[in-house]
């Protein structure tokens, strides 16, 4: 199948499943999150941040960080990749940015909407990446955080799936020339865990964790967007008492 074919396929697959969810009472996919801010958008967006849990953090805790670089964050706590693949037109190509940041999965591993294979994950983000290529928008993906446990799935063992779904991913971004945030490298300890002061819950980013991710983030996309690191805004780093 061409890349085209593939596409357009994609497309109405997104558009089957986005139709079939709006016709039930429950916004399964959370449409409504971003509805009216993505009408209301004003001025340029360079980069859309897709995401759960942590992106919608990262954005209550530095907020400057989005709006002074002209990034979006897309975040819904909780989603997983293919509710993320059914809003990735509304909240990402509509917005028509220059690069759309992966940063999501946890979710996934976590089953939070039932079973899935890392191959299915894997199918659904690189859904998201041609969706994205096919309208000229750049991809740049964040690995899934480190993480030994869940709070709310305490049966699950997280740790091999993780690290199979990090390594799927590292070996798709090379293939496509992708770049690849490793932020589960950066943060994990010994155990494979996401220790303070970069965690508060060992799944989710303090405010100070997060200006670590920020250097990452910036560096890669520095080289996407042909500007210098400097020219970003940085959030201040201030080590939190524990």
């Amino acid at each position: 199948m061409t890349t085209l074919k593939r596409v357009l396929a994609l497309a109405i697959i997104t558009f089957a499943i986005s139709f079939t969810i709006s016709g039930q009472t429950k916004d399964w996919a959370k449409f409504s999150r971003y509805a009216e801010k993505n009408t209301i958008q004003t001025g340029k967006v360079d980069v859309v941040f897709m995401g759960d849990s942590n992106t919608e953090i990262w954005y209550r805790d530095h907020p400057a960080f989005f709006d002074n670089n002209a990034f979006a964050a897309r975040g819904i706590s909780g989603q997983t990749t293919a509710e993320m693949l059914c809003r990735f037109r509304p909240d990402v190509i509509e917005l028509k940015p220059k690069v759309v940041v992966f940063c999501g999965g946890t979710n996934d591993v976590a089953q939070n909407i039932g079973y899935i294979s890392v191959d299915n994950i894997m199918d659904n983000i690189q859904s998201m990446y041609e969706l994205a290529k096919y309208n000229g928008i750049k991809f740049v993906i964040i690995s899934i955080h480190p993480s030994a446990g869940f709070s709310w799935r305490k049966d699950l063992n997280p740790i091999p799936m993780i690290q199979e779904c990090n390594a799927r991913l590292k070996e798709f971004a090379k293939a496509n020339k992708i770049p690849f945030v490793d932020s589960y490298t950066k943060f994990a300890d010994e155990t494979y865990a996401f220790p303070k002061p970069y965690s508060y819950d060992g799944v989710h980013f303090t405010s100070y964790g997060f200006t670590f991710l920020e250097d990452m983030v910036i560096e890669a996309l520095a080289k996407e967007l042909k500007k210098k690191k400097g020219d970003f805004y940085k959030s201040p780093s201030e080590k939190p008492a524990l």
